[in-house]
C-alpha cells in the first residue's frame, strides 16, 4: 500500500514529539521536588474576622468597666450597697467572666482541619538503560 511521503514524515514527527514528551514527564516524575499544597484561605479569613470581633468586644467591655468603676468611685451606687471594698470582688468577677467567655469561644469554634504544608516527595530512580530501551 502506498503512503505519501509527506504524511509519513508528519506522522513520524508527531511520534517523536510524543516520545520526547513522555521522556520529559518521566524525568520530572523521578526528580525529588517540592509538592505545592494550597493554603486554607477560608480558615484564615474566618480567624481574622473572629479576631476583629473579639477586639471590638474587648474594647467595649473595657469602656463599660471603666464607666462603672468611675460611677462607683463617684458614689452613684451608694443606695445599692456597693462599697469600695467590693472593687476587688468586681475585679475577680471580671477575670472570671473573661475566662468563661474565652472557654465559650473555644467551645463554639469548629475544630480546624489539619493545615496544609509543603511536602518533599522522594521517588526512587529507575535504571536509565531500561528507560532508553523502552523509548527506542
Amino acid at each position: 500500500m502506498y503512503w505519501p511521503k509527506f504524511l509519513v514524515h508528519k506522522t513520524k514527527q508527531r511520534l517523536t514529539k510524543m516520545t520526547q514528551m513522555r521522556i520529559r514527564m518521566r524525568k520530572l516524575a523521578l526528580k525529588m521536588r517540592e509538592k505545592i499544597m494550597t493554603t486554607p484561605r477560608k480558615e484564615k479569613k474566618r480567624e481574622a474576622r473572629r479576631e476583629e470581633k473579639a477586639e471590638k468586644a474587648a474594647v467595649l467591655d473595657e469602656s463599660i468597666e471603666k464607666e462603672l468603676l468611675e460611677r462607683l468611685k463617684r458614689g452613684d451606687y451608694d443606695a445599692v450597697g456597693i462599697d469600695d471594698d467590693d472593687e476587688e470582688t468586681i475585679a475577680i468577677d471580671r477575670k472570671r467572666l473573661r475566662r468563661d467567655s474565652q472557654r465559650k469561644l473555644e467551645k463554639d469554634e469548629p475544630r480546624a482541619k489539619p493545615k496544609r504544608v509543603r511536602v518533599l516527595v522522594e521517588v526512587e530512580r529507575e535504571d536509565t538503560e531500561e528507560r532508553q530501551t523502552a523509548v527506542q
